[in-house]
């Protein structure tokens, strides 16, 4: 599967809230999402690829992003599956990751695209859009939005300097 996403800084998210209800967006409901990326000696970064590791309240799942395609927004492969809790534990404790970081995300559908409110401990608030190009254009448009990213949520992290997270 591939996904394709445009990502934005926002200061508030209480206009955009009202705002996607307005355009049929469908409230799916909150998270608060644990991340942990890894990589083995740099590989993964080296050649734009992700490995990810996630528990929320719906529970927990490893996420691999390819690298990212020639298009507009962020396009890449991406191919994430669910894991019991007992094996995100044991792969959490055993495999150093290479960065976490946490986040609060606000889910809201329509037809096959999703937009999430996200604020991301560190970094602030954003809007995230995934479907397809010309539907992501069009919200991105609706929602008065002027510059988006293709930087992911760990990238920036990194690019402002903050080290692992050490327990």
């Amino acid at each position: 599967m591939h996904e394709t996403e445009a990502k934005a800084k926002v200061k508030t998210h209480e206009r955009l809230e009202e705002k996607l209800k307005e355009m049929g967006f469908e409230y799916i409901g909150e998270t608060n999402e644990h991340n942990s990326m890894y990589d083995i000696c740099g590989f993964l970064k080296r050649h734009d690829r992700a490995l990810r590791m996630r528990k929320d309240e719906t529970g927990c799942c490893i996420t691999y992003k390819g690298k990212q395609e020639d298009s507009s927004y962020k396009h890449r492969r991406e191919i994430e599956f669910g894991i019991p809790l007992f094996l995100y534990s044991a792969l959490y404790a055993i495999i150093p990751n290479s960065l976490k970081y946490e986040k609060k995300r606000l889910t809201y559908q329509r037809d096959k695209c999703k937009v999430c409110l996200d604020d991301v401990k560190k970094l602030g608030k954003f809007v995230e859009i995934e479907g397809q190009e010309e539907e992501i254009k069009l919200i991105i448009e609706q929602l008065g939005i002027k510059e988006t990213t293709k930087e992911s949520y760990p990238q920036m992290i990194a690019r402002l300097g903050h080290q692992p997270d050490k327990e």
